[in-house]
């Protein structure tokens, strides 16, 4: 059994466990390419897109959102330009999401180490339920996860309860007291893990300034093991 109060414990997916920065800037690339939009020059460049694809995840969060509006209308807003196939843009980028994250160095090492000391492992992600399951099928890790809780599957995205409640039962376990919520995003995973009534441990690589409040912060996942 485990050695902490815990016995489930919930991560995030995406910049947690997977490198999703790297992934992202590659799928960018990839999705311009191929859509004969290579030369096409976008001011701000990547960090553009990021601003306008964080900026329409965000107003997702709130409710303010659907999924398919975030995913058509960030091209919409990062390119600017009549007559392209947003759609077809936004399928080559998901498909290069899919081939090209990977986990993050020492994710596979901890989350076996976690497993093999009795804990439940599962993740809550927002995000396309086929990119995470295809990430998750060939990561190497999919054999310790008891459930993979995806919002575009149960249609509630962090840091809406209904997600929480999902994985929870699906890992199968219901006490919110031994329950531990895994995250680098402050307002999904930190705030809504704690409005749920959950610990919560701040992913935080870069060691970001903020005013939140997480039980634990961490800023490399080998901590997790010197904390359970």
């Amino acid at each position: 059994m485990p050695g902490s109060k815990y016995r489930l414990i919930l991560f995030d997916l995406d910049n947690t466990l997977f490198d999703f920065d790297a992934a992202e800037e590659l799928a960018l690339e990839q999705s311009l390419r191929v859509n004969g939009l290579a030369d096409l020059k976008v001011p701000g460049g990547l960090g553009r897109y990021r601003e306008v694809n964080q900026r329409l995840w965000a107003a997702l969060e709130r409710g303010e959102l659907t999924q398919e509006q975030v995913l058509l209308g960030r091209w919409e807003q990062y390119l600017e330009q009549e007559g392209l196939d947003y759609a077809a843009i936004d399928r080559a980028y998901l498909r290069g999401l899919a081939e090209h994250k990977q986990l993050l160095e020492g994710a596979e090492a901890v989350l076996r180490e976690l497993a093999r000391r009795g804990y439940i492992l599962s993740i809550v992600t927002n995000g396309v339920g086929w990119i995470q399951r295809e990430n998750m099928a060939r990561s190497g890790i999919a054999d310790l996860i008891a459930a993979l809780v995806i919002s575009d599957e149960v249609g509630a995205a962090k840091p809406d309860a209904r997600i929480f409640e999902a994985a929870m039962a699906q890992s199968g376990w219901q006490e919110k007291a031994s329950t531990l919520m895994v995250g680098d995003s402050l307002s999904s995973d930190i705030a809504g893990g704690k409005a749920f009534g959950l610990d919560t441990c701040y992913f935080n690589p870069k060691g970001k300034a903020h005013h939140a409040a997480p039980n634990f912060e961490i800023r490399a996942l080998e901590e997790l093991l010197d904390l359970l």
